[in-house]
């Protein structure tokens, strides 16, 4: 089997840098893409029931329940308890 990679191993190399370059160009295309929609405005953070929820009204609910649990807890509050209430993102 070594011995077919070696008399093989030019065009094992071609197909290699063709692995790399496509490899290469559908990150470059993925980017680009995201890049593109970010720029035109693409607010939505998710999509739930046919129902569009903005980043801003995610946002806005979030920063609403850490205030209220904040409030809650006072001084007890931490990032742990934070995960058991299920608030971290």
């Amino acid at each position: 089997m070594l011995k077919v990679f070696r008399d093989n191993l030019k065009r094992l190399v071609w197909i290699l840098w063709v692995v790399i370059a496509a490899f290469i160009l559908l990150v470059f295309v993925d980017f680009g893409r995201g890049g593109y929609r970010r720029a035109q405005g693409d607010n939505t953070a998710a999509t739930v029931g046919g129902e569009t929820i903005t980043l801003t009204d995610f946002r806005h609910q979030y920063d609403q329940s850490v205030r209220q649990a904040r409030q809650m807890y006072g001084a007890n509050y931490s990032p742990e308890l934070e995960r058991q209430l299920g608030i971290a993102v």
